[in-house]
């Protein structure tokens, strides 16, 4: 993997061209939604009250699984002295106060707004329960009905396994109208598990790390971006954005959408 010698801000494996896409699926929590930083925040606040302090490697680990499963494993793996079910009820509480304010990560608004106008279909797939998205969506409802559906990896009981296991994926995948085959299934992630969830349900995967994720490996993802508005959609098959999305500063340069069909 290096940088891409086409795309500026692009990093990828630019000796396999991408494959054409029709359908979009997001997940949440640091691709739509600055949560990640407020989650690290709470979860070690909760780990100080119970006896432990909460690494960052800790909380790489369970970056992009199900909410019960990391407060599981923050509890165990930090010894702290308190019942998982207890430190996830907490977190829960913490997270509705905190999360209906959260600001969007640089550059969604305007992917989303573009590709909702160029009438490709987008879902949600995020490891959140179903309280919490309601508190994330509660002030951004206008937003998110851009989507056709959302999937919780946490309270939807079609979701055998959360992430990093790929069943999150089938269940968005099936549930668009016409639904598509799971390789014409784009996924924008920033999590490592997420970007492994998706490649195991034969998904090509877009990352962009936050600086929670991005000392993880990302060799599994299909493409790696600085920042989502870098992203150019005639690279996987899809309508080019009219006007262009000028980036907003991502670490990249620019790397413009909606110029000529391009492929790595």
């Amino acid at each position: 993997m290096s940088t891409c010698p086409i795309v500026p801000g692009c990093y990828c494996c630019f000796k396999v061209p991408f494959k054409p896409v029709t359908h979009v699926i997001f997940d949440l929590d640091g691709t739509i939604l600055d949560t990640e930083t407020m989650d690290f925040k709470i979860f070690r606040e909760l780990a100080k009250k119970y006896g432990g302090k909460l690494t960052e490697e800790v909380y790489g680990g369970v970056l992009g699984t199900n909410e019960d499963i990391a407060c599981k494993k923050i509890v165990n793996d930090l010894n702290l002295d308190v019942e998982p079910e207890v430190f996830q009820a907490e977190y829960v509480d913490m997270v509705v106060q905190e999360c209906p304010t959260a600001a969007f990560m640089p550059g969604v608004e305007q992917v989303v707004k573009a590709l909702y106008k160029n009438e490709v279909p987008m879902a949600v797939a995020t490891s959140s329960t179903q309280t919490t998205i309601d508190a994330k969506f509660s002030q951004k409802k206008e937003f998110f009905d851009m989507f056709h559906h959302v999937v919780s990896g946490n309270s939807d009981p079609e979701v055998l396994r959360g992430k990093p296991n790929p069943h999150i994926h089938y269940v968005a995948c099936r549930r668009f109208p016409k639904r598509p085959y799971r390789q014409q299934c784009l996924v924008f992630e920033d999590s490592f598990n997420g970007v492994v969830a998706a490649r195991r349900a034969g998904m090509q995967v877009v990352m962009i790390p936050t600086p929670e994720t991005s000392y993880f490996k990302w060799r599994y993802a299909t493409l790696r971006l600085d920042c989502i508005d870098h992203f150019i959609p005639e690279l996987f098959g899809l309508p080019p954005f009219d006007p262009p999305i000028v980036p907003s500063g991502g670490k990249g340069g620019a790397g413009g959408a909606g110029g000529a069909p391009l492929s790595c």
